[in-house]
């Protein structure tokens, strides 16, 4: 089984890590507030639940992202940013074009809540009142689905300070000696400011072995994957 690219810890795997960034959402249940077309939009009360619902889970202090939506001094010097990318729908993140099936974990915005952050960054960017702020979130420490039954860590490799994007392949094998039913995945990178992300493939012929021999380093460079790793049938597993 193999790996790319990173620091971390995997349940299971081929995982493919990168140095750069992405941004991933999670899913609270706060609603944004419908505001009057001539009424003032602020950050605590209309702004924030949008941000903490689709953004903050990459967007905090101890995620992945470059800053925080938490608080409103985070936020407001990077409001026309934040409208910009929210207007583009580049953020948040989300590949599947509308139209073709309903997906679980849909991170889009809907066409009001990108008009309230449109018409919040023409209005200056108003605070409010901070007692209008919902319940910052909170997420969990480490694992997101709980203690795993086995972890596989990768071997530690040391990224270069500059340069491009590295794409590494970690090789991990799998101390197991007789059959498992794997239930769920997580992979939770050890240093995820520097994780642009990461893929775990299966190497059921031991030949990715070969390719990491051959490094003085660990693991191997490339984007094409090996002809003998894959996805497991029917899933594609990632972060």
């Amino acid at each position: 089984m193999s790996t790319t690219a990173g620091f971390g810890k995997s349940r299971f795997s081929l995982t493919r890590m990168v140095a750069s960034l992405t941004v991933i959402s999670c899913g609270f249940s706060y609603t944004s507030v419908a505001q009057d077309v001539a009424g003032t939009v602020t950050f605590s009360k209309d702004i924030a639940p949008i941000l903490y619902e689709r953004c903050a889970v990459c967007h905090r202090a101890a995620g992945p992202a470059p800053f925080d939506v938490v608080t409103y001094l985070e936020v407001k010097d990077r409001a026309p940013l934040i409208g910009a990318v929210i207007e583009t729908r580049m953020m948040p993140p989300w590949q599947p074009e509308p139209g073709y099936g309903a997906f679980a974990g849909d991170r889009r915005l809907s066409d009001e809540e990108i008009d309230i952050v449109r018409r919040w960054v023409q209005q200056g960017a108003p605070e409010g009142n901070p007692a209008d702020l919902p319940p910052t979130p909170e997420w969990p420490e480490e694992w997101e689905l709980g203690e795993p039954d086995l972890v596989l860590e990768v071997p530690a490799y040391t990224l270069r300070g500059e340069g491009t994007d590295v794409y590494r392949n970690l090789v991990v094998p799998v101390p197991v000696s007789r059959t498992r039913y794997v239930r769920a995945v997580e992979l939770l990178p050890g240093h995820p400011k520097v994780v642009h992300h990461a893929r775990m493939m299966i190497d059921t012929t031991r030949s990715s072995r070969v390719f990491d021999d051959q490094d003085a380093e660990p693991g191997f460079d490339g984007m094409d994957l090996i002809s003998q790793a894959g996805n497991p049938p029917g899933f594609f597993l990632g972060w």
